[in-house]
């Protein structure tokens, strides 16, 4: 019950201070009404708005030195998407760091649990890999899903929306408490008001630290039996068709993969349909149907992956067409 009550009091101290250390440090984000169209100063509080959650979720006395590696780890790998905020370092620098850090933390977490072998399963096909194999592979896994979430993060609510529904997911999996999980929903609502307001923006803090929480507890109810590789590919296979057109379409523009812009299916969505609340409902049905469909109902793993891909290749094809009429009719 003390969780409760430190967890509303924490909630209430930052709904005074937060916006004066957000100011204090800079750590604000500027409407350019271009693709940041909210009309005031917004403020990139997502990491540490969140954080408290990390020591609930992970701090273990009885396991005292890896509670302090998933801390600590999952603090830095925030405070990287928290410099992002503040000075907008360079994608070679941000690359440079969540890598290493990344191969820094497996290596020592799978040391700690004695995991000098990992078995893969995907598709019946099993795979044994030796542990540089999968310090390396969980790295890159976390690399791309952590680019996967920041490209999605474009419409309010929606990069929030989406990982803690999946953060909920795992929690049951893994077996915490009501408690924890109700401590987690009373951060979501209050965060995602004000981020629907447009008071709180994620930011690439909040990013990295969703990415890199769920990682962590993904391969913990992986290496547990209680999820699969193809309920996670299911689920996040809606964002990463976006992430992989846009990046391909980039690309064949002789355009940097990593520039910002508006071809994104969300900011294509909003300009057609103008509304975030339906584009967040949009994106977590397509993203937690064919999760629930593959986990509850007898149906493949191919058949699901395709349709989906082929809902969201003709929703992507419809889409672009509405908005292209749209232009055509305001230039004449």
């Amino acid at each position: 019950m003390y969780l409760y009550f430190l967890s509303i009091c924490l909630l209430f101290f930052y709904f005074i201070s937060l916006k004066k250390v957000a100011l204090k440090f800079s750590i604000t984000d500027f409407p350019d009404k271009i693709r940041k169209k909210h009309t005031d100063t917004a403020y990139l509080v997502g990491g540490i708005y969140f954080f408290p959650l990390v020591f609930i979720y992970f701090y273990n006395y009885e396991e005292l030195i890896g509670s302090l590696i998933n801390i600590l780890f999952i603090f830095f790998f925030s405070l990287i998407g928290l410099f992002d905020d503040k000075r907008k370092i360079t994608i070679t620098q941000r690359t440079f760091f969540m890598i290493f850090s990344a191969i820094l933390f497996f290596f020592l977490i799978l040391s700690n649990k004695n995991e000098y072998s990992q078995k893969i399963i995907f598709l019946n096909d099993v795979y044994n890999i030796n542990i540089y194999s999968s310090v390396i592979l969980y790295s890159l896994v976390l690399f791309i899903f952590s680019n996967i979430n920041n490209f999605s993060d474009g419409v309010d609510g929606l990069v929030t929306n989406i990982s803690i529904t999946f953060l909920i997911i795992l929690l049951i999996s893994l077996n915490y408490s009501l408690e924890i999980i109700l401590i987690t929903l009373i951060y979501y609502f209050s965060f995602l008001y004000l981020n629907f307001r447009r008071k709180f923006f994620l930011g690439s803090s909040g990013v990295l630290l969703f990415s890199v929480v769920i990682t962590i507890f993904f391969k913990n109810a992986y290496d547990d039996n209680l999820i699969t590789l193809e309920e996670l590919f299911l689920y996040y296979e809606f964002i990463t068709l976006d992430f992989v057109t846009v990046i391909l379409t980039r690309i064949i523009n002789k355009q940097k993969p990593w520039i910002g812009d508006n071809r994104h299916l969300h900011f294509i969505l909003m300009n057609v349909i103008k509304n975030k609340y339906i584009i967040n409902l949009i994106y977590i049905m397509f993203s937690l149907t064919p999760y629930l469909i593959y986990k509850y109902f007898a149906f493949s793993f191919s058949f699901i992956f395709i349709s989906n891909a082929m809902i969201f290749l003709i929703i992507t094809y419809f889409i672009n067409l509405k908005s292209s009429s749209r232009i055509f009719k305001n230039i004449n």
